[in-house]
This record gives structure tokens, sequence and C-alpha cells, in this order.
């Protein structure tokens, strides 16, 4: 199958082809001959799958072939919400380079330090398609000089994101202003219960399309680097070293880490910047073109970056720490190996992290391999992965490492040197079944991130 086969305008065809795009992914070939119908859209799909572009051809077509333009000004026939103002300015990227060859005209509309007045100027003036973050535009809305009536198509992207971010209130209020008659697109990394409910309450018998959320892409080789804490980032300069990491996201938690790890990186003359919420927007923005332009080697980024950035020459995923939910890993590394192309995941674990990589291979239902750099030096001495000390049961959380366990003394697969039992001591089923007759392995003291 290719995009000629769905019978799009030829400006839309001349517009993929100058994008380089050749064959449709899944979930746009699942996806484009429904949006084309008119059909509402429930789409379930994992990181770096084209999701974008399936919404954004459908969208288009139907402007062209309804040409009229909306009555009076400040009134658009498009509305595509997105929860943060990177993936929003990512979209209307993608939205304009697909509309290059067509007379539409988009306008993104997204909160921080964006002038008000600037942005009331360009809403007066309407046009075609408008991206934006909702709780900007539910702001410009409250002053009555927005008008939506005229929206034929709604779409609702990193849904599941948006009502974590606590966006639902703003959703309900901006929908209320749309009509009823229109074409909607909810897509979402997960469908829990609270994305059925509005997807229930949005669309209207709706083509639902499903592409695993829960694996890692196909070309991607990710492993585990297990060493102490405080080595973490001399062993981070090692892999750096590394002549094939072309270019690279590090992930880290929090953004006092990433501007730490940055400044420390840039003492290197490794060319890296932090990325994370507290940058102002255009800072970000600046941040992220750099990057794309291969200016800056590589990014240290909070989860900010982990969803729908679309970087293709990202060649590793790095993750610094890991993410507490496993479904962040998922589209942290989603940032490798994107559309096809071969990736590197490596993530630098330390014997506090163990559960949250155990919660991660349970999630996505693989193991991950562990490596030790031949030319680094450990202070602690470090497990092979030897299946003797680290037993596969890869699919039934176990005791301290979630990983499995055996019966006697639970031995840390990281370390032989006894010195994390010391602080997170654990108590094997033999003992604990003679001591008080309950069947369960205790842990006696919480981690970090637990408290």
């Amino acid at each position: 199958m290719t995009f000629e086969s769905f019978s799009l305008r030829p400006e839309l065809l001349e517009g993929i082809r100058l994008k380089n795009y050749v064959e449709p992914t899944p979930i746009q070939k699942q996806c484009l001959p429904h949006a084309l119908q008119g059909r509402d859209v429930l789409g379930q799909s994992k990181t770096g799958t084209g999701k974008t572009a399936a919404f954004a051809l459908s969208i288009l077509q139907d402007l062209l072939n309804h040409p009229e333009p909306p009555t009076g000004a400040n009134r658009f026939r498009a509305l595509l919400l997105a929860p943060t103002r990177e993936l929003a300015h990512q979209i209307a990227q993608e939205m304009d380079s697909f509309a290059r060859l067509t007379p539409f005209k988009g306008l993104v509309i997204t909160g921080g330090n964006q002038d008000m007045e600037v942005q009331e100027h360009a809403l007066r003036l309407g046009g075609d398609y408008i991206i934006a973050t909702p709780g900007r535009l539910q702001d410009h809305l409250r002053k009555r000089y927005l008008d939506l009536s005229q929206v034929r198509h709604l779409v609702l992207d990193e849904a599941d994101l948006l009502l974590e971010m606590g966006f639902i209130s703003s959703i309900k209020a901006i929908t209320s202003h749309v009509p009823e008659r229109r074409q909607t697109y909810l897509f979402s990394a997960t469908l829990p219960p609270a994305i059925q409910q509005l997807a229930r309450e949005l669309l209207l018998n709706p083509v639902r399309i499903q592409v695993d959320d829960t694996t890692t892409p196909d070309l991607l080789l990710e492993s585990v680097y297990p060493v102490p804490a405080h080595q973490k980032s001399e062993l981070l300069r090692e892999l750096l070293k590394n002549a094939d990491l072309e270019s690279a996201i590090i992930f880290v938690r929090t953004r006092n880490r990433a501007n730490l790890l940055a400044q420390e990186l840039l003492r290197t003359d490794l060319v890296c910047e932090p990325l994370h919420a507290e940058l102002p927007l255009d800072d970000r923005l600046a941040t992220l073109q750099r990057f794309r332009n291969q200016q800056t080697r590589a990014l240290i980024a909070t989860d900010l970056a982990a969803r729908g950035l679309d970087i293709p020459h990202v060649s590793h995923v790095i993750n610094f720490e890991l993410p507490d939910d496993p479904s962040d890993y998922v589209h942290r590394v989603g940032r490798a190996g994107r559309a096809g192309r071969p990736g590197v995941a490596l993530s630098l674990v330390a014997p506090s992290e163990l559960i949250l990589l155990g919660k991660i291979e349970h999630f996505t239902h693989k193991r991950l391999k562990e490596h030790k750099h031949p030319d680094f030096h450990y202070e602690e001495e470090i497990s092979s992965g030897d299946e003797k000390i680290r037993p596969g049961r890869e699919h039934k959380l176990g005791a301290l490492n979630n990983r499995g366990f055996k019966k006697g003394p639970v031995e840390n697969p990281f370390t032989k040197a006894g010195g994390v039992r010391k602080k997170y001591q654990v108590v094997s089923m033999d003992e604990e079944l003679q001591k008080s007759k309950r069947k369960r392995v205790k842990i006696r003291k919480k981690l970090r991130h637990q408290r």
C-alpha cells in the first residue's frame, strides 16, 4: 500500500514526497481509509508510529474538498489540542509541511510567556486550522472573540497526557463551543477508564485502531548498565565517547538534575543543553531547533521530551535515571528507533532502582540484557548477569529486585558486596515463615522515590 492508494489530492501527495515519506506506517494504513470517509477515530498507538500524518492528511484532504472559507473573521475549520507547547509546535510544523502547496493557514496558540494581545490579534484574523494547548485556548474563549462554530475537525492528541496534566475541565469547556456535527480524532498511548469515558462523550460511533503500546520499537537495541549511583556521571561520559553516538537524548527525573548534569558535561567539552518545563518557551524551542540542526549533540531532558517529539536523527536514548512509571520508559526510548530506523537505548541502573527496572521488564514483557563497560573502573563488584545469581522469571514480580527470586538469602544481582542489603534489609521466604508464618517477603525500608 502506498499513499497514492488513499486517493489523496495531488497537492498533498507532493507534500508527502517532499518529506521523503515512501510507505505509510501501520497506523496510517489503518486510520486513513476510515478518516477520509469522515469516521470518528479512537487511536491507541505507541510512540513514533506516525499518527500526526494520519489525522493531518485527512483534515487537509477535507479542507481541499470543501474550499469555502469559514464565514466571518476569527473562525477556524479545524481545532487540534495538544498537552504541551513543544508538541503543539511540532504538530504545526507537520501540518504546515503537508499543507505547503495548499492555500491553508494555520495558527499556534500556547501559554507560557507568549503575548496574549499578539495571539488575540492573530485569532481575530481567523484561519483554517488552529493548534493549541487547552489552558491558553480557554483563556481566549472566555474573552469571547474566538468563534469555534465553524470547526469541522477536532483532534485530541496524547489524550492520556492531557488528562494527566489536569486539562479535563478545559477540554469539556472547549468542546462545548464546537459543533456536535464534526469529525473527532482522539489519540492516546494508553486507554484507561477516564479516556474511554471521554471518548464515549466526544466520539460518535468511532473506528478503534490499536497498535501495541507496551512494546518498544522493533529496531531498538536496549541494554542495562549496572553502576553505583555515585559513578553514573563518570560512566555516562565514557558512553558518550562512542563514535557511533551521533546524537542522544539523556533522560533524568528532575529539572535540577538536568541543569546540573548539563553543566557537568559541558566542562568535558560535550555540546549539550538542558530541556525542561522551567525554561521559557522560546528558549525551549530554540534548544530543540539547535538539536534538530545537529548543532547540539545531546539533550539533557526531563520527561517533557518523552512524548510526541519527532527528531529523526536521534541515534541513542540514555536513561540516566529510570522513570517511576514503566510506560514513560516506552515513551522515552521511542525517541530513537523511529519510523523504521535503528536506535540504541541504554539505562544506567543503580541498585536502588532495581524495583523500577523490574516494573519496566514486567510492563514490556522482555528481559533487558546487562552490560559492563570494559574500559570503566567500577568501585564495587558488578555481577555479569549470571542466571544463577539472577534467576529468569521475567513476568512475575519478586522481592527487592522485582525480577524474581530464589529460596534462601536474596542476593542483589548488581553487587556482591552486600552494601545494598544493609540499607534495604530483605528477609527470605524460609526465614520469614519460621518467624511469622507469613508467606511473603518484607522490605523494611522504602526507597526514596516511594516516600
